[in-house]
């Protein structure tokens, strides 16, 4: 409808309406819209995974195998082991396409390592063995590199002599990487929670710990 004042008079006018010719390609690309879906969400993939595993003991045999059959099955690039509980410093490197990097004392106690798994094993860069309770390993990124310090603290029950030891050459090992890689430190840090009540939300109500 459309107002049009004629001699101070209004009048309405019935608008004509125009046709409108829908081609082909008008009514396909109709077609089109009305089958179009929205794109479904690719899964979120991950370059390599990151583990560490107190083993409390890997002195028996078929340990080995067990552990990377086990690795394997969870996708695991590299795993930082504590208290493998074997003697010497070495790499090796076995069939089952994994290599282990471990690093001990003359005593089968303690004792840390890395076992790196598959094609990860293409990017360490290197590995210095420090003593039963530390090694570092380095890994080639893709924009970046990784140092991974591994670690297994003394627990609350050692003097304060060793915890001082540990921690400063904790520190020096630390300092030792370039600023731009990423540091990480990982491993068994005998961490103990106590009962407090900001805890319990996390370890519930029974804490091993006073």
């Amino acid at each position: 409808m459309v107002l049009r004042k004629v001699g101070g008079w209004c009048q309405v006018l019935r608008a004509s309406r125009k046709k409108t010719i829908v081609t082909e390609n008008q009514q396909q690309n109709n077609t089109n819209r009305d089958q179009w879906q929205r794109p479904q969400r690719t899964k979120r993939t991950c370059d390599w995974k990151l583990g560490t595993w107190n083993c409390r003991s890997l002195n028996f045999i078929g340990s080995i195998r067990m552990l990377a059959d086990l690795l394997k099955d969870r996708g695991f690039g590299i795993v930082a082991l504590q208290e493998v509980c074997w003697t010497g410093s070495m790499v090796r490197t076995f069939r089952g396409n994994h290599t282990i990097y471990r690093s001990c004392g003359n005593t089968r106690e303690l004792g840390t390592a890395f076992i790196v798994m598959g094609d990860m094993q293409r990017c360490v860069i290197g590995w210095w063995p420090i003593d039963e309770r530390m090694c570092r390993l380095r890994i080639k990124g893709r924009f970046f590199n990784f140092s991974i310090i591994n670690v297994h603290s003394p627990h609350s029950g050692s003097t304060d002599d060793d915890k001082d030891a540990f921690y400063a050459q904790l520190e020096r090992e630390y300092d030792r990487y370039p600023i731009h890689n990423v540091k990480i430190i990982i491993g068994d840090l005998s961490a103990q929670v106590g009962q407090e009540e900001e805890f319990r939300p996390t370890i519930g109500n029974f804490s091993a710990h006073q």
